[in-house]
């Protein structure tokens, strides 16, 4: 089983509509933006921690870590085959 990782949020006015997330195991990693169903929960936007996002991600991915674990060891990379790494530098902070 790996672990979450939020690494920004989106919100429209005050209310956070997605999570930018990562799914780490150890054969590598996998991730995405998963739209929160509205509105995500009642706590106010300046009191959401990552252990708040994260509770959010878990409760409403519609992937199980067993399902990302399986689409990790799906697309891991043969020894010397080519790879392409992108890094997202941007980040969202709530107001």
């Amino acid at each position: 089983m790996g672990t979450y990782n939020v690494i920004a949020l989106e919100s429209v006015g005050k209310v956070v509509t997605a999570v930018h997330w990562t799914y780490t195991n150890d054969a590598g990693s996998i991730g995405g933006i998963h739209t929160l169903p509205t509105p995500a929960g009642t706590v106010p936007i300046a009191a959401v921690t990552e252990v708040v996002s994260e509770a959010w991600l878990t409760a409403t991915l519609p992937n199980t870590s067993e399902e990302l674990d399986a689409a990790i060891a799906a697309r891991t990379v043969k020894p010397n085959e080519p790879t392409i790494t992108y890094y997202h530098t941007d980040v969202i902070i709530p107001t």
